[in-house]
């Protein structure tokens, strides 16, 4: 069921005096042996390769002598390291197997509790990074601009990929005026007051791509925090699992934006997400557009299960499902000046699927109770499990050729032969249909 705000719509400068998210304080109170690596694919012709500790005796060691393009092989243990920093050096430090995830979990750098373990802050471009290691124990503070884990920033775009960044204080990662590339990485059980998995401030555009983002926790922005009132912040996430996060005190459980933020999810599946406040999932005051997103089990303490958006949102080719509001907007609570939903699925939400202001529109959608609007219905779903998928159209359901714009990049049709009984390309309703599907192609 869609509800409809009958108050007067807000001026633009009405909503910009409440742009921020919410504020408040909050006061956190041996090696494994393997045998020598004697060369490592990816390494640069003619770079050194620099083996800790069976060379340099630690990483900090290692660095002070690496030379632009070489490699750091570290060797599963636990250094105990911290302030490691890159100093504009094209050097990368990578665990011995980074795609082996025990491996990755023997490889460790602790921090001391005392500032950020990792540390890209002189103009680092692609080719500085991370591979394989688990990065915990570190403590970020934002007055300082840090991170606990691991800081971007000063022009930085270093690459990291198959690193867990676990354990820490201040945020897991912390971004500003920066540009890195998270890659396959796990960002888990990290605190901080603000954006408990990674901080996204000051001119931040960082992308996340097959990342899990889960269990961390804050006041408000539980998992992640995007905050570009002096300077626009443009985080894009792809392919990323954004769970179970938690905002303990304010709102948006996985993610907070402020007025100067602008996010894109792409492909990504958000479940399990709480907030005592507003956004079960996400609280935006930002732009938020979300394409081929899954929306499962999402809790707000107020106003909106899954999204709470008091500015832009546009979401297309989505699926919300069984997300709670303690108030109104099972799935979505918008009341900004512009809130476009498009070919996507709401069912099973409550109280109701939707709250929308009158300036919002809502076509080609599923939404159970009904939704004014072109091309929408009123029909079960039919919503089940395929090709290791949840909440997935099943043959049969409606919400198959029920969309409109472009067609599917991956027609179902070519997976299963029950899919195959309608001859119309018309993209299917939810996350996976629409010509971005093709996010979801390693899944299919």
């Amino acid at each position: 069921m869609l509800v409809i705000d009958p108050s007067p719509r807000r001026s633009r400068e009405e909503r910009e005096t409440q742009a921020g998210c919410g504020r408040a304080a909050l006061r956190f109170v041996a090696p494994v042996a393997l045998g020598m690596v004697m060369g490592m694919a990816g390494a640069d012709a003619g770079a050194t390769v620099l083996h800790v500790p069976d060379g340099p005796p630690s990483i900090r060691a290692a660095l002070e002598v690496a030379n632009d393009g070489d490699l750091i092989v570290v060797h599963p243990g636990t250094y105990w390291e911290s302030g490691l920093e890159f100093g504009g050096k094209a050097v990368t430090v990578r665990g011995i197997a980074p795609a082996n995830g025990a491996v990755v979990a023997a490889t460790v750098v602790r921090g001391d509790g005392t500032e950020s373990v990792f540390v890209f802050g002189d103009g680092e471009g692609p080719g500085s990074g991370l591979e394989g290691l688990t990065i915990t124990g570190g403590r970020g503070e934002e007055r300082l601009r840090s991170g606990g884990g691991i800081t971007c920033g000063e022009g930085s775009s270093p690459r990291v990929t198959h690193c867990v960044i676990r354990g820490n204080q201040g945020s897991g990662v912390y971004c500003y005026q920066s540009a890195p590339l998270f890659e396959n990485c796990e960002l888990v059980n990290n605190q901080a007051q603000r954006g408990g998995g990674v901080a996204i401030h000051r001119g931040a555009a960082p992308v996340f791509r097959h990342c899990r983002i889960a269990e961390n926790q804050a006041l408000g922005a539980g998992g992640i925090e995007c905050r570009g009132f002096i300077e626009p912040v443009r985080p894009l996430f792809e392919s990323c699992a954004i769970v179970d996060n938690q905002a303990t005190f304010d709102g948006g459980g996985a993610v907070c934006l402020d007025s100067g933020a602008t996010v894109e999810l792409r492909g990504c599946t958000l479940t399990g997400n709480q907030a005592v406040g507003l956004g079960g999932a996400i609280e935006n005051r930002g732009t938020l557009v979300a394409t081929n997103c899954v929306w499962r089990g999402n809790q707000a303490g107020a106003a909106g299960g899954a999204i709470y958006s008091y500015s832009v949102l546009r979401v297309d080719h989505c699926t919300f499902y069984a997300n709670l509001s303690a108030t109104q907007g099972g799935a979505v609570y918008a009341t900004g000046w512009e809130s476009l939903l498009d070919n996507s699925v709401f069912w099973a939400d409550s109280p109701e699927e939707l709250y929308l202001d009158s300036g919002a529109e809502v076509t080609y959608c599923d939404v159970a109770g009904g939704a004014w609007g072109i091309g929408n219905i009123d029909a079960e779903p039919l919503l089940g499990e395929a090709a290791g998928l949840e909440l997935v159209p099943l043959p049969g359901s409606p919400c198959l050729d029920a969309g409109h714009g472009a067609a599917d990049g991956v027609d179902l049709c070519e997976l299963r032969v029950e899919y195959c009984s309608s001859p119309t390309r018309r993209p299917d309703l939810g996350a996976y249909g629409g010509p971005e599907n093709l996010l979801w192609r390693d899944e299919f």
